[in-house]
């Protein structure tokens, strides 16, 4: 999926979570996505879970409506944020997402 700035709603960002071993994500009762932005701006990005089973989910961010989710072009750091029903709480890797702009160029 090719993602530009100013993107908005009902387009979305979907990741598959796969955590390590012993992590089950069935337990698991927030889900977001934490963001920087090429220009060094940080943001909490809402998400949904889809699919969840004890090893595997699918984590889904839909774009803000007006469009301030993806202000500019660039490399974005995505790193989706879990909350355990116990109080703790894991991080995956880090996903970059390449943001075009309007022309598909990666700035």
């Amino acid at each position: 999926m090719t993602v530009y700035a100013g993107d908005r709603s009902p387009k979305a960002f979907a990741l598959d979570v796969t955590p390590n071993d012993g992590v089950n994500l069935s337990q698991v009762t927030a889900w977001e996505m934490r963001v920087r932005r090429p220009d060094g701006t940080r943001a909490t990005w809402s998400a949904d879970a889809s699919g969840v089973t004890p090893t595997t989910a699918k984590v889904t961010h839909v774009f803000a409506a007006d469009g301030s989710d993806l202000p500019i072009p660039g490399a974005y750091d995505v790193i989706v944020w879990l909350t355990f029903s116990n109080g703790g709480q894991l991080q995956t890797d880090p996903y970059m997402l390449t943001v075009y702009d309007s022309f598909g160029t990666r700035v």
